[in-house]
């Protein structure tokens, strides 16, 4: 067998280590899958908000969690996983965005919860032009959706000595992937 273990794997830990990213997405992968296997109805839903700069980027990452905590409460979702993953924009700008995995008894629809989290972001100081909020909605249904939510916070290539910068004191300290006390134990 020469597959390796990760237990056995010597990682850096760095959250923005290519390597790193890559092995601990894989474990994670498995645990969110078991976590929803089984479970009937598993929507993959993508909260965005505008681009960001550098330095704006600590302090939106902070209020997305506050608004995302706020709109899971007011939709009542209780099981879920969410991840963040920060994109890099145009004009060295940053793109922050929510991957939330939940299981609802129907597709929810578009309106309703772009609704909710923009009434939830602008509650916590995030301005933004509604027509511009985006909210994707996907049922889950095969490997891949599981992959979206568990893969790196920030993808390979966009790693240079310029955004490291930004990126490095934005995400420290932050609890970018999460999920309900029901998928984490």
């Amino acid at each position: 067998d020469k597959t390796a273990k990760l237990h056995t794997i010597n990682l850096c830990r760095e959250r923005l280590c290519p390597n790193c990213s890559t092995a601990l997405s894989r474990a994670k992968f498995f645990e969110v899958k078991s976590a929803f296997e089984g479970r009937e109805n598993v929507y993959l839903i993508t909260l965005t908000v505008d681009n960001v700069s550098g330095t704006l980027l600590r302090a939106t990452l902070t209020k997305m969690q506050k608004a995302l905590k706020a709109m899971l409460r007011k939709l009542s979702i209780r099981y879920y996983y969410r991840s963040f993953e920060i994109t890099k924009g145009a004009k060295g700008t940053y793109h922050p965005h929510i991957h939330l995995l939940t299981e609802m008894a129907e597709k929810p629809s578009n309106k309703t919860i772009r609704k909710a989290w923009a009434d939830c972001i602008h509650k916590v100081g995030i301005h933004t032009k509604y027509a511009w909020l985006e909210v994707d909605i996907s049922k889950v249904d095969s490997d891949k959706g599981y992959m979206e939510l568990c893969k790196y916070v920030t993808k390979p290539t966009d790693i240079t000595k310029d955004t490291v910068k930004d990126l490095e004191p934005a995400v420290k300290g932050l609890q970018l992937k999460r999920g309900s006390k029901e998928v984490t134990d």
